[in-house]
């Protein structure tokens, strides 16, 4: 995991377990998985979890308000405007207008 090394970890809403280490994270987010389809009544064999290492993800969800370009604050609609994420591909990185 990240280990805390993004600036905006706590303010954004995005990387919430990047503390933990790499075996907690599989086990909670496993767990939180497993859950959503129990809850749904749906049972399922998950096969195992594949991470993804900093500066490779090619998605994300950013907010747009009142010209403000970021991720939204961990459960708000608050926007936290950032220069780059550690997760995201460089690509996506040098597009953001910070």
């Amino acid at each position: 995991m990240l280990k805390k090394q993004c600036p905006y970890f706590n303010l954004c809403g995005g990387c919430v377990w990047q503390d933990l280490s790499e075996k907690d994270y599989i086990s909670k987010k496993e767990s939180f998985i497993r859950m959503s389809f129990k809850d749904a009544g749906i049972d399922i064999n998950l096969n195992p979890m594949v991470l993804i290492p900093t500066g490779t993800r090619r998605r994300a969800s950013f907010s747009f308000i009142k010209g403000h370009l970021g991720f939204n604050s961990l459960k708000s609609h608050q926007v936290i405007e950032i220069e780059s994420c550690p997760l995201l591909k460089k690509e996506i990185n040098k597009v953001l207008p910070i």
